[in-house]
């Protein structure tokens, strides 16, 4: 997306909170997609998390582990 001239700050990466909510593909557990938030932010992304089914989300930690990897 960026080589296609997408600013980084525009590219949200959007997974699906339970694998439950993936049906068939796309599911990524909430510690290695935070590692992946770490690397990309070390290569100056600054976007953002979207979670497909966030009320599936209750306790808040999936999204307090992605926000952990911005910091």
């Amino acid at each position: 997306m960026i080589s296609q001239g997408i600013p980084q700050q525009k590219i949200v990466i959007g997974k699906p909170v339970t694998q439950g909510d993936a049906y068939n593909t796309g599911f990524m557990n909430a510690g290695d997609l935070a590692n992946c938030g770490k690397q990309a932010k070390g290569q100056g992304w600054n976007g953002g998390f979207m979670g497909w089914q966030f009320s599936h989300d209750a306790d808040g930690s999936w999204i307090n582990t992605l926000a952990a990897s911005l910091d």
